[in-house]
């Protein structure tokens, strides 16, 4: 696991909150069905969730890959078009918790 120096933290964080800032401090947490279908329905948009949850997946199965602070679920939802394994993402920032579906191409460029 690799550690990141506290510029690269906060720069991270930096451009999380630029890229993120239509968010509502008051969006609701996520958690199970509702997650799943709200990362469905919004699969561009990382879903607000809970730490429960995050821990839930990352304790479930070992991870698929895992770098600073998110990780993609061990065993992929299912395929997309191009035959690529679609993983649960989990993400912690600070502390919030957040959720997407990646592909590991996908993960490897943007976590």
């Amino acid at each position: 696991m690799s550690h990141n120096t506290p510029q690269q933290n906060a720069d991270f964080r930096a451009a999380w909150d630029a890229t993120n800032a239509h968010w509502k401090a008051s969006a609701p947490l996520l958690e199970w069905a509702q997650l799943w279908a709200a990362m469905d329905a919004k699969p561009l948009e990382w879903m607000p969730t809970t730490e429960a949850m995050y821990w839930d997946m990352l304790e479930c199965v070992p991870p698929r890959a895992q770098h600073r602070g998110a990780f993609l679920v061990g065993e992929p939802l299912r395929h997309n078009e191009q035959g690529q394994a679609l993983h649960a993402c989990f993400k912690q920032i600070g502390d919030k918790y957040f959720a997407r579906n990646l592909t590991l191409e996908q993960f490897r460029s943007e976590i």
